[in-house]
């Protein structure tokens, strides 16, 4: 590897209100051969070799009758590292420049204005020959090139200002805005069956030749602001505002604003200052108070501006303009709504709700239903809706690009209705109810879902129109998006430890939702490092954007439009919110609750639900090789199903449930507070002062808007450690101990 370097500083003061700074840096980095990670690479294939066989004897990996040769008959997992050398070469070079430009005017001494610009430019080129591992045939001979380009400026202004009164008040504020502008392009070429040895140029080809080019482009404009008062510095109140607009967000709804307050009281110097006395051992004692909106109101606000208010237009429109005509779609809006609002109150726990339903416009205070009222309201609109819809029987149906999650096949909306029923979570609450609506569904004539095709997913319009979406150069999968480009999301201890310790080998989905902690830079370039996976603790407050600690989500950043199966996320994937696999766990738990004796035993479902898992991610050969290897059934762990302890049967069913949801949270989540399965590791620290240490969070909070407009309404003494309706018992005790499940009641 080689790297240049050239940093040019400059800054000066014009005159007693103006001054300036600025800096430039080029770089230019350069490396062959970088080496291979994994299995696949020389250091994995040297450490599994037998101490007793010389290294000096390996030396000669190929002649002019043997292509791959080894001291035994090279596999796929046995290799020889001399070969590996010999097949891998790559190069790869980045071109980059980025500074800024800042201004400074000092009107006053206490009040100031700054300005900024600054840029970031990167132009990488890749190349990758690989000939073969000398087992597969020649023509997998194949060549790979891609040049990567990445822009993005910030232009940024501030007006800064502190004033103080009466020697100990202190007031500061601050208001600024800024633009970002980023963009990102894109070519691939990819190449097989060379024509020549040594000759790598994609013209030269006799086999597959493709290429694929790539264009993203987003904005993001701010305003935002500070205010804080401060009294002799041992007391202090900071609000902070922030507005953005995005352009990757649909037009009429691109805006997202998050207020912050945030209260300290340092008492150990207010003590000390009026000698109101303090213990030697505290030297240094603060007391804080926060409140901040931002997910918890963009999700609040997104079900009720946005869905709620399309669901009103819709079903009043179908209701209203021809009620024979729109049946069906009237009865598939009611389904999808009925879904958003299970997973509300999953997440909120009390909501409004009864006057949104019916499609009515909402009182400026609007009433909130109790959690058991919402689910009633559910129930009754799945019920509706699945013996209410007769596929075929309407003269209007939506077009396949019109319905993003079933493109118009009725059918498989009742399927997904009747599905949903067997969902929702009142087991423990109401035992009797959840078998009356399980029941129902099961014996429902237009059935449940009957494989992957009925699985329930948006597109993001960001996909080509050939895979469902819009080829949008924005409205990307944001888990992708938040995945990689942010490096937002990383895996969690409790998922390292399922993947690592459920069987006697590596969970094979690890492998490809997840990359090894591996520096940004390098996974940009299409490399990943040779570590181990890592999770993160709940808790942690030392995460950070960094990749190289954590294992981050594996994306298929350099091909957008393209879905790869061994970088399972990508910006153009689907959204899983009830999968097939879910279905089939579904319907292990209801025999285990003898709801049903029609389709086999628990112990079959649940590997059922475990080979469709692995047939979503396009992996069904690893299915039973996976299960053989399961803790219950290598040996290693008694195998609940073969006797009669059925919550250990449960937990079983869950922990896997668990794992093919992901990354759908929510429903993780959920499933988490109802049967207190799989057994999560505590928490390492609360920020919210209402969860204590050693307790789990039970419900988010609601939306600041709520408080401050209708307060009248909101449930009291409603906080984030308060269990919702149908989760009937804490998972942890007073002391932090878990409490033993009870989901047989």
């Amino acid at each position: 590897m080689s790297k240049i370097n050239i940093d040019l500083k400059a800054g000066m003061k014009m005159n007693k209100y103006l001054s300036m700074d600025s800096k430039i840096s080029l770089s230019r980095t350069k490396a062959t051969d970088r080496p291979q990670y994994g299995k696949g690479g020389e250091v994995y294939q040297l450490l599994y070799i037998p101490r007793n066989i010389p290294l000096n004897d390996l030396k000669t990996f190929r002649s002019d009758t043997q292509r791959h040769i080894y001291y035994v008959n090279p596999t796929l997992q046995e290799l020889n590292p001399y070969y590996i050398n010999y097949q891998y070469s790559n190069m790869d070079e980045r071109w980059r420049a980025f500074g800024y430009y800042t201004i400074k005017i000092d009107f006053t001494p206490w009040l100031y204005a700054t300005g900024k610009y600054s840029f970031d430019y990167y132009d990488t080129s890749i190349e990758e020959q690989n000939r073969t591992n000398g087992i597969d045939d020649q023509s997998k001979e194949s060549y790979k090139s891609m040049e990567q380009r990445y822009y993005e400026h910030n232009i940024e202004g501030m007006i800064l200002g502190h004033n103080t009164f009466a020697e100990r008040f202190r007031l500061g504020y601050s208001l600024g805005g800024n633009i970002m502008y980023q963009r990102t392009s894109g070519l691939t070429g990819y190449s097989e069956n060379m024509a020549k040895e040594g000759i790598w140029y994609h013209n030269s080809a006799l086999g597959k030749n493709t290429a694929e080019q790539t264009f993203t482009e987003r904005e993001t404009r701010s305003v935002f602001g500070t205010l804080q008062f401060a009294w002799d510095e041992w007391i202090a109140l900071d609000l902070t505002a922030r507005n953005d607009w995005s352009s990757t967000l649909p037009k009429n709804n691109c805006s997202y604003f998050y207020p912050s307050a945030n209260l300290s009281w340092v008492f150990s110097d207010m003590m000390r200052r009026y000698d109101m006395g303090l213990p030697s051992w505290i030297t240094f004692g603060k007391l804080r108070l926060s409140a901040a909106q931002d997910w918890s109101a963009r999700r609040w606000d997104h079900f009720y501006k946005d869905r709620s208010a399309e669901y009103k237009t819709l079903v009043n429109t179908f209701y209203y303009v021809d009620r024979k005509a729109y049946k069906n779609a009237f009865y598939m809006t009611r389904i999808f709504y009925a879904f958003l609002a299970s997973t509300m109150t999953d997440t909120y726990g009390e909501m409004p709700f009864g006057v949104y339903v019916q499609g009515k416009a909402a009182p400026e205070k609007c009433p909130y239903n109790t959690q058991e009222e919402v689910y009633d309201m559910v129930f009754r609109m799945l019920t509706e809706a699945a013996d209410s819809i007769q596929p075929g029987q309407c003269s209007f149906k939506f077009a396949d690009r019109e319905d993003k999650c079933y493109n118009g096949d009725e059918a498989k909306w009742i399927r997904f209705a009747n599905t949903l029923r067997l969902a929702l979570r009142i087991s423990n609450v109401d035992p009797e109810r959840a078998r009356q609506e399980g029941v129902a569904a099961l014996n429902h004539p237009g059935g449940l879902m009957q494989s992957q095709d009925d699985r329930m997913r948006t597109v993001p319009n960001y996909a080509p129109v050939a895979m469902g979406g819009e080829d949008d150069s924005g409205l990307e999968n944001e888990v992708a998006n938040c995945g990689f480009r942010y490096s937002d999301v990383v895996m969690s201890l409790d998922m390292e430890q399922a993947y690592k310790n459920l069987g006697s080998a590596l969970d094979p989905r690890c492998r490809i939702c997840w990359y090894r902690p591996t520096p940004k830079n390098f996974l940009e370039l299409g490399r990943e490092m040779s570590t181990d996976y890592k999770g993160c603790a709940i808790g942690d407050n030392n995460i950070s954007h960094e990749t190289n600690v954590y294992s981050p989500l594996k994306c298929n950043h350099h091909e957008g439009k393209v879905l790869n199966d061994n970088y399972w996320f990508g910006y153009c994937r689907e959204y899983l919110w009830l999968g097939y696999a879910e279905s089939r766990f579904l319907l292990a738990e209801a025999r285990l609750r003898e709801w049903t004796y029609a389709y086999g035993s628990a112990e079959d479902l649940f590997k059922d639900g475990i080979r469709e898992s692995f047939n979503y991610y396009h992996m069904a050969d690893s299915a039973d090789i996976y299960i053989d290897r399961l803790n219950i059934y290598n040996g290693t762990q008694e195998n609940p199903f073969a006797g009669s302890n059925k919550e250990a049967q449960l937990e079983q069913i869950i922990t896997q449930k668990w794992l093919a949801v992901f990354p759908n949270g929510n429903e993780g989540w959920a499933e988490f507070r109802r049967t207190d399965y799989p057994r999560l590791n505590n928490h390492l620290s609360n920020k919210d002062p209402n969860i204590a240490n050693g307790k789990f969070i039970k419900r988010v909070g609601y939306s600041t808007d709520e408080y401050a407009y209708n307060i009248e309404n909101v449930p009291e003494g409603v906080n984030q450690s308060t269990r919702v309706w149908w989760d009937v018992q804490d998972t942890n005790n007073e002391n932090g101990e878990r409490n033993t499940p009870n989901n047989f009641r």
